[in-house]
């Protein structure tokens, strides 16, 4: 996985972007002047994942395309994935002074989850229901809500197995929260796991199983959580 954060110096914004690495990829920008009535198109542009992974860093002007001139300055910069947790209050300070104003807070942190799976939960099957019952996890972390659904292996237990990430703003300000449903959408349990713990974590990794609230039940689901800290190139790996 490879995170890139992109500076639009002269439309005064930042953004930043989490992706697999696949051979082909461009990151492509489109610009559209605002109006209240219909916003119209200002063109678009593109740059090779390639490139960028090769050079590590790609501040330059592009020529705008479908449009008759035009140029957009961009910096586009891999960042790497620091497991030291003293890096953090660096990344954020550098962060806070690159930003624009009015653009959003940038991004310090990688969280990768690993849903595995759960034992404990009143699974319930759909009176007159031929279909194996289904459990569905929903994940938040911040504004952003990530779902997967799971089945129910031949224990009568639902696994997932499956990995999600999420960009942080600040692990120490922010907190992991966790819902599994049924296929009808009741709550069987809930859970929620500060950040910060994992800030205190050996290689800043928990791989436990963590207990469920639900209700009458003792329940469980077992997670892998992975916190990396997004370090740009020009922070010291060094303690």
């Amino acid at each position: 996985m490879t995170y890139i954060l992109i500076k639009f110096r002269n439309m005064e914004e930042e953004d930043s972007i989490l992706f697999s690495e696949l051979p082909g990829q461009e990151i492509e920008f489109q610009l559209w002047d605002r109006d209240v009535a219909r916003d119209d198109p200002m063109g678009s542009c593109k740059i090779a994942v390639s490139q960028v992974l090769k050079k590590k860093c790609v501040d330059k002007w592009i020529r705008l395309q479908n449009v008759k001139s035009g140029e957009l300055h961009i910096k586009v910069e891999c960042l790497r994935l620091l497991s030291d947790p003293a890096k953090l209050n660096k990344v954020i300070k550098q962060n806070k002074q690159i930003q624009s104003p009015k653009s959003e807070e940038l991004s310090s942190a990688v969280l990768y989850t690993v849903i595995q799976k759960a034992k404990g939960l009143p699974v319930i099957r759909p009176k007159k229901s031929k279909l194996n019952p289904l459990a569905k996890v929903q994940v938040t972390v911040g504004d952003t809500v990530k779902r997967s659904g799971g089945k129910i292996n031949t224990t009568g237990e639902p696994e997932w197995k499956k990995r999600i990430q999420f960009l942080i703003k600040n692990p120490l300000n922010e907190e992991l929260k966790l819902k599994v449903r049924n296929e009808q959408n009741k709550v069987l349990g809930r859970a929620s796991v500060p950040l910060s713990r994992l800030m205190n974590a050996n290689d800043m990794t928990i791989e436990n199983w963590f207990p469920l609230k639900s209700k009458g039940k003792t329940s469980e689901i077992l997670l892998k959580l992975q916190l990396r800290i997004l370090a740009p190139r020009n922070i010291s790996v060094k303690p």
